[in-house]
């Protein structure tokens, strides 16, 4: 009886899955400024990065990096994220993942967040 066991299926092909390792959600009067743009509700926000709401998330491209500004009431931050998904339907916007952010700048953010 042959030992060898080949089933002609091509190998899957591995893809990278977003892992959620911490909670994120909604977080009132939370704006970004993308660039030099107008503020912007944040839909989705955690200490690894966000969810905002654009008008047309084709503007942006996929793997481009991007300086924001993050502001909750009187407090604002700066950092630098990258381009990492676009969506269009149910809602409008793109997600950004935190490239660098400067030591300070994180312990500032922890606390818009209420972590």
């Amino acid at each position: 009886m042959p030992t060898d066991y080949d089933d002609k299926e091509p190998s899957l092909k591995m893809e990278a899955i977003e892992r959620r390792g911490e909670p994120r959600g909604v977080v009132q009067n939370l704006r970004i400024s993308i660039g030099a743009g107008e503020p912007r509700q944040v839909l989705e926000a955690s200490r690894k990065g966000f969810f905002v709401s654009v008008d047309d998330p084709e503007d942006y491209r996929l793997g481009d990096s991007v300086e924001i500004r993050v502001a909750r009431e009187d407090v604002a931050i700066g950092c630098r994220c990258d381009v990492i998904r676009k969506e269009i339907d149910p809602r409008t916007g793109v997600a950004l993942r935190i490239a660098h952010i400067a030591p300070v700048a994180e312990e500032t953010l922890k606390g818009m967040l209420g972590h």
